[in-house]
């Protein structure tokens, strides 16, 4: 089991925060060391935030483990209204543009290439952001 907090953090992320996920990979491995070899703890506003929340409730529960989850907990309340906010206003911005085409790239490798090159291609004869 992961000793600090911010082992549990630097897990945390790894699994994109998925409270569920992070809770299943404890359980299949719950002697693993936890080292950041490959990838290192990204200390982004939203891990600070988790991190503080979680020094402040460790104090009460004792437990990183439940102190983190409480932390990921409060901060997905607000994080979750802005998503909601973020998509409504995004979806009454398209309903502007009836007969807007949208073009998807998906995949893993290439994205940012495949953009561009289409932005050139389209743009000499169409409107295209």
């Amino acid at each position: 089991m992961p000793k600090s907090l911010q082992q549990l953090l630097f897990l945390a992320q790894l699994e994109e925060y998925d409270q569920t996920r992070l809770e299943t990979w404890l359980i299949i491995h719950p002697d693993a060391e936890i080292e950041e070899t490959k990838k290192h703890l990204v200390w982004t506003p939203k891990a600070r935030i988790i991190f503080y929340l979680g020094n402040f409730f460790f104090f009460f529960l004792l437990y990183p483990k439940n102190a983190l989850f409480l932390g990921l907990n409060i901060i997905s309340l607000p994080e979750n209204l802005i998503k909601k906010i973020v998509v409504l206003l995004a979806a009454i911005k398209l309903s502007l543009f009836p007969k807007l085409l949208i073009i998807a790239i998906t995949g893993s490798f290439g994205k940012t290439s495949v953009k561009e090159i289409l932005y050139q291609v389209l743009s000499s004869k169409y409107q295209v952001l």
